[in-house]
Formats: structure tokens, C-alpha cells, sequence
């Protein structure tokens, strides 16, 4: 059964606690501090959705680029993955943005140096001062070996190498597909409603689904 590692409590914990100022589910970009993360932003990465085609990366902590297998800060992350993936990737970000829901994955890397090990990464979503959905934050830990300097290689940037991916109700429902041990199902995980990233007082049964609505998305020329 799919399950997030007991790694993520503490992130998941920093989650819970931010503000929805603006949000009756998200919190705003803007309460993302080290006064409230510390140490857990180095393995943080922040994208802001400029537009359909584009994912800028704001932020990437220098342990999520170790682990994530490549340099991002400052990319458009759709030009940095191969080609051929980059639509599975924009249809899976359209669903957290417009849903809005959260995601947990776990992909397998090969690095350089010929080592395997797995990524595993939450993605969730943060709103701009207006309460729009903009952000994707995503908290990534690994079992990398601490002597491997190897980047990911190529070969290990796909759709065949997520071993698992299942999306997390944050209040407004969640896609039910998902992907358990390299296989794609068609059917609710548990993990869908088993987290601990609800603020603080509530729980999934505290909210009737919201359909929040999204700003247009613009298609760059």
C-alpha cells in the first residue's frame, strides 16, 4: 500500500501550521520562510506557473538539486526534462493547479556513476497575495549515496521510471488515477486521504469539495 515515508512528518508538519490567508486550502508563496521551513528548504524547490508552457524554478536548495539528479534554479523545468515527457508532466501539474490538489511521487534515478536509488518528492500548491494558485513547492528526500557526485543520466528522466505517483485531497477531491509499483492504476489509494498536510484543527471530512477558480493561463508565443 502506497504511503508517504515517516521522513516527510516534519515537512508535513511545518505545512500543516502556515496561514490561509487568502485560501480557504492553500497557503500563500509569501509564508514560505526559513523562519517556518529552516533547514528543510534546502531540499525544497519553488516554480511559478508563468504560463502553460512554462514552469520558472524561483528556488531549488542545493539538497534537492543533489537529489533531483540535476541543476534547475532559474530553468523553465519543461526544457530541462526530454521532450518526450514533457506533456505527461504538464497534464500532471494541470491537475494539481486546477483541482487543486497535492501529489506524492517517488521516481527511481540512475546517476552518472552507475548507482540507483529513489526520489521521493511532494508537490503542492501555494497561492500569489491575490489567492490564485501560482506556485508548485515540492520537498524531495532520498536514499542517494552521501559519495555519489554523478548526476541523473537521461535515461532515468520518464514516465517508465516513476515507480509511484498518487494524488493527495487537500479539500477540493483529487484525480484518482495513479501509479503503485510501476503500474497504472485506475482506482482511489488510500494514501489519496491518508496525510497529514490539512491545516492544523481539520480533516478531510471538515471540507465539502471547492471548486476555486483558476486565472487564464497563457500560452507564450
Amino acid at each position: 500500500m502506497l504511503s508517504i515515508p515517516k521522513d516527510f512528518n516534519q515537512f508535513q508538519q511545518c505545512w500543516r501550521t502556515l496561514p490561509r490567508h487568502v485560501h480557504p486550502l492553500l497557503p500563500r508563496k509569501r509564508d514560505i520562510t526559513p523562519a517556518a521551513f529552516g533547514e528543510l528548504l534546502h531540499h525544497m524547490c519553488i516554480g511559478e506557473r508563468v504560463s502553460a508552457d512554462c514552469m520558472q524554478l524561483r528556488y531549488a536548495g542545493t539538497g534537492f538539486e543533489n537529489n533531483a539528479g540535476f541543476a534547475v534554479m532559474g530553468a523553465n523545468y519543461y526544457e530541462v526534462v526530454p521532450k518526450t515527457f514533457v506533456g505527461a508532466i504538464k497534464r500532471f501539474h494541470h491537475n494539481l493547479f486546477t483541482t487543486p490538489c497535492a501529489a506524492y511521487v517517488a521516481d527511481h534515478v540512475k546517476s552518472t556513476t552507475g548507482n540507483h536509488y529513489l526520489h521521493h518528492t511532494l508537490h503542492l500548491i501555494a497561492t500569489d497575495d491575490a489567492g490564485q494558485p501560482r506556485y508548485l513547492v515540492v520537498f524531495g528526500l532520498d536514499r542517494k549515496p552521501a559519495s555519489d557526485i554523478g548526476i541523473r543520466s537521461q535515461g532515468s528522466v520518464g514516465a517508465s521510471n516513476i515507480k509511484d505517483l498518487a494524488y493527495l485531497d487537500l479539500g477540493a477531491g483529487a484525480p484518482l488515477d495513479h501509479i503503485s509499483d510501476f503500474v497504472a492504476r485506475n482506482a482511489k489509494a488510500a494514501i489519496t486521504t491518508n496525510h497529514k498536510l490539512l491545516p492544523h484543527g481539520t480533516s478531510g471530512q471538515d471540507h465539502a469539495p471547492v471548486a476555486w477558480p483558476q486565472p487564464p493561463i497563457r500560452k507564450q508565443a
